[in-house]
């Protein structure tokens, strides 16, 4: 079977008996091994000893990490993307330009001189996540300011600018969210 242990990190030793300080007893029973079909698909196997807490063994999770692949991730345009005020005359822009060659290819070089230029827009709004956090940051902080000096007129506008930002970040990424979520739907066949 060619099963050989995996490295591991976390509590030395994985059982104990709980008994008193005279009578305790530590041990490392616990083991994790794999072969070398599983080293073949994951190029790097690693097991976690946790702490025990009310157990007299520690829990093991076993993290698996799959070889990256040789070839670039695929380009998935957000639909929030094509939202953006810069995209609309980014479009208009490649597709005025005027090449020659049949009309398959022209259009094919088109978009992907789009594609090219759309992902810096693209990434603007897969970062999504940080911006939306800094807003709901942001607002926290105005509205402990608030408590405060509940009747400062700076207070009050710069709240109404970090909740339609934040309304603004929530959306995108509830639209981001449900076309990841048909993607998988797709995926899997449903």
């Amino acid at each position: 079977m060619q099963l050989t242990p995996i490295s591991t990190k976390g509590c030395l030793f994985t059982w104990c008996n709980k008994q008193q300080e005279n009578s305790r007893v530590y041990s490392k029973i616990d083991w994790a091994f794999g072969n070398f079909s599983w080293t073949q698909i994951y190029g790097h196997l690693e097991v976690d000893f946790l702490d025990p807490g009310v157990s007299d063994h520690s829990p093991v999770v076993i993290q698996l990490w799959k070889r990256g692949a040789t070839y670039p991730k695929p380009f998935k345009l957000y639909m929030v993307t094509m939202d953006h005020q810069d995209f609309s005359p980014l479009v208009n822009r490649v597709w005025k330009q005027q090449e020659k060659g049949d009309h398959m290819s022209l259009i094919w070089k088109k978009l992907k001189r789009i594609k090219d230029e759309a992902k810096g827009l693209n990434k603007s709004m897969a970062g999504y996540e940080q911006r939306l956090n800094q807003a709901r940051h942001s607002l926290e902080c105005v509205q402990v300011a608030l408590v405060i000096n509940p009747f400062d007129q700076m207070l009050i506008e710069q709240e109404k600018q970090n909740i339609s930002e934040l309304e603004k970040w929530s959306i995108i990424e509830e639209r981001i969210l449900r076309q990841k979520s048909r993607a998988t739907w797709i995926d899997y066949g449903d």
